[in-house]
């Protein structure tokens, strides 16, 4: 059985003052297309994840990156790949946030975020995003 072929991506929770997250919709002829996930992109073999998520912010949504630490990490397994996502939470961020490859962007709440449909690897970040930021009274 071959193994599948393994990429790295990283990716950004991109949060505001009002604790809403920025999602980028990926296009319908994408892998996984037609779902909101959070931004980024693979990360090149000359690149640290940090410098591939600056590069990629950039190259999608035209923003710099201010403030960002690392936030966990996932494995998961598509039937034709694996992905291991390098998860930075961006706190600061210059610029104004706008689909540069024609994808919809738009800013949602934890609440909006939990009745989306994303990309199966992007489940883990929304479980630890709804642990961290969603107060249930």
């Amino acid at each position: 059985m071959d193994t599948p072929k393994t990429i790295q991506v990283a990716a950004a929770v991109i949060l505001n003052q009002d604790n809403r997250v920025l999602l980028s919709l990926r296009l319908q002829d994408a892998h996984q297309g037609g779902k909101w996930e959070f931004p980024g992109g693979k990360i090149e073999s000359h690149e640290t994840a940090n410098q591939a998520l600056e590069r990629e912010l950039k190259e999608e949504l035209n923003i710099s990156i201010v403030d960002a630490a690392k936030y966990l990490q996932i494995e998961h397994e598509y039937p034709e790949k694996k992905v291991i996502l390098e998860v930075y939470r961006v706190t600061s961020f210059s610029g104004t946030p706008e689909g540069m490859e024609g994808q919809e962007v738009r800013w949602f709440s934890i609440e909006e975020m939990l009745n989306l449909e994303f990309p199966d690897a992007n489940y883990p970040i929304l479980e630890q995003i709804r642990h961290d930021y969603f107060r249930v009274v």
